[in-house]
């Protein structure tokens, strides 16, 4: 668990404890530095994740203000390298569905490192929390790779780097699209949820040095159940871009 995700579960705690009402204040960013003896950056990233679970908003020049004592569980992804996004599925598991060799892969998942005519394996099967189904997820492999699914059920964490090392191959980089759509009916059985419950998807290439595809997968997440948040930094100028005097 990262500097922040501690952070924000021991602020989480706090809120439900009661140490926070709501529509009290939190410390000040400076407060909570000091306190928990981290960045700013820290802080910030913390304060973020506690706004997607919908537990605070956040007013500049008022401060952070608890509006509700608890949530339900939400899957938050907050992310900024590639490594993030891999390990943002530790605390989670997979059950495995379905699964056998198809023409193709999924048609909103062509790219010119994955064509629609290439056979792949497919395996569909559900992410769980703690609490709660968060997604029903999708996967296309290579045939070569099509053993992997022996291995998954019930398999904590992420599933690349489980493939990584199965078959020794290495990750470089992941393509992602959000966006949102309607839950289907056979999705919603999966889910617990209506037909037409409003969803995010989360269309992913992860791909190797060479910029062939590994595996593309589709996650369908229930609105209230996903939140994705994305941490970005300036690149500050090295010394031979500052000016000289």
């Amino acid at each position: 668990m990262t500097k922040y995700q501690q952070l924000a579960q021991d602020l989480k705690t706090s809120i439900a404890d009661g140490r926070w009402g709501v529509g009290q204040l939190l410390p000040t960013e400076s407060q909570l530095c000091l306190h928990y003896g981290v960045s700013r950056i820290t802080v910030r990233a913390a304060i973020s994740a506690l706004s997607a679970l919908g537990l605070v908003s956040k007013r500049p020049g008022v401060g952070t203000r608890v509006v509700r004592p608890a949530s339900h569980q939400r899957f938050v992804h907050t992310s900024d390298s590639v490594e993030s996004v891999l390990q943002f599925t530790e605390a989670t598991r997979f059950e495995l569905l379905q699964q056998g060799l198809v023409p193709g892969v999924d048609p909103s998942l062509v790219r010119p490192d994955c064509p629609s005519g290439q056979p792949r394996f497919w395996f569909q099967g559900l992410r769980c929390g703690v609490q709660s189904t968060l997604c029903v997820a999708d996967f296309f492999v290579s045939p070569l790779h099509a053993s992997l699914a022996e291995v998954l059920p019930g398999h904590q964490g992420s599933i690349v780097m489980l493939m990584q090392k199965l078959f020794n191959i290495e990750l470089k980089e992941i393509e992602q699209t959000i966006e949102a759509c309607a839950i289907s009916a056979s999705q919603a059985k999966m889910l617990q949820v209506r037909a037409g419950t409003p969803a995010l998807v989360t269309r992913r290439w992860h791909r190797d040095a060479r910029g062939h595809n590994l595996i593309a997968s589709i996650s369908t997440y229930p609105s209230d159940r996903y939140s994705y948040s994305i941490l970005l930094r300036k690149n500050l100028p090295s010394e031979q871009d500052l000016p000289t005097s």
